[in-house]
């Protein structure tokens, strides 16, 4: 008798132990409210400067982040510029937390690379340092637009030495400086893209190829390139939708997930209907990788 009251007590005593220790790590887990930091720093640099979004409830292990790359020829922009891509993209919730990102200009005495794609670099190790206080995991994706996306490109492809780049959104983003659609253009405004960048570079494409390929991104895609999605317009004076088709092609051969959508009508840039056609595409891009 006294053995198996002993026995029903032990039953009834870890069955409370149990419940009670479930109760409590139930009650110990913290639900992050949401929040929002403004022109943080990275760096000491004026421009080393970011604002951030963390959703509710987020987490370590889930919550992953979308970095917004301004353009402006490498030489001009500010994050302010993509405020409405930053805003639009808080609306999703837990899994990811959003930044809008400057980096450091460059002029003609200092080439936009490796200056700008060592800021993403620099950025991104400032985030995984940062891991814990902002309760954010250490998956990235990077969203840029113009030269944005060049170096959005060029970080992913090049640069990731640590694999940190689940994904890239290319928006107009140049990808081959060497294509016929740059070096045989009869636009003028292609032309002088291309002519600004060589002068940027102090570097002319005829006596120095070997040097727009270390710049431009599908040179250095390879069967490990993150997925990424492309948006151009087919009416661009400066980045030719055949840019996108270069790159698509690349990606393809070597059977890295993307995904290029090509507005016929449009240019450099787009509002409505298309720009929400582009972020329902980007959120499902998002979703998926």
């Amino acid at each position: 008798m006294k053995a198996y009251f002993m026995k029903k007590f032990d039953v009834v005593f870890l069955l409370f132990f149990v419940v009670f220790s479930c109760s409590s790590e139930k009650e110990e887990r913290t639900i992050f409210k949401e929040q929002e930091f403004l022109n943080q720093s990275y760096g000491v640099g004026e421009l080393q400067k970011y604002d951030i979004f963390l959703p509710e409830d987020r987490s370590i292990e889930n919550t992953k982040v979308l970095i917004v790359i301004h353009g402006g020829g490498w030489t001009s922009g500010d994050k302010s510029e993509l405020t409405f891509i930053y805003n639009y993209f808080k609306k999703l919730g837990s899994n990811f937390a959003i930044v809008n990102f400057n980096y450091t200009l460059a002029d003609l005495n200092t080439k936009p690379i490796p200056l700008q794609t060592n800021d993403i670099k620099k950025f991104i190790s400032h985030l995984k340092e940062m891991k814990d206080a902002y309760n954010i995991g250490d998956e990235f994706f990077l969203l840029g637009s113009s030269a944005g996306g060049h170096l959005s490109m060029m970080y992913g492809y090049k640069f990731d030495i640590d694999k940190d780049i689940r994904g890239i959104i290319n928006v107009v983003g140049p990808t081959n400086f060497l294509d016929t659609s740059y070096t045989q253009t009869t636009n003028n405004e292609t032309a002088e893209l291309l002519n600004n960048v060589q002068v940027l570079h102090n570097e002319t494409i005829e006596n120095n190829p070997s040097f727009y390929e270390s710049i431009s991104p599908v040179f250095h895609i390879t069967s490990e390139s993150p997925a990424t999605i492309s948006f151009y317009g087919g009416n661009d004076p400066l980045v030719p939708e055949q840019q996108g088709e270069i790159l698509h092609k690349a990606l393809d051969e070597l059977q890295v997930v993307n995904e290029l959508y090509i507005y016929p009508t449009e240019g450099h840039g787009w509002g409505e209907p298309n720009i929400l056609d582009t972020f329902l595409k980007i959120e499902s891009f998002l979703n998926k990788n």
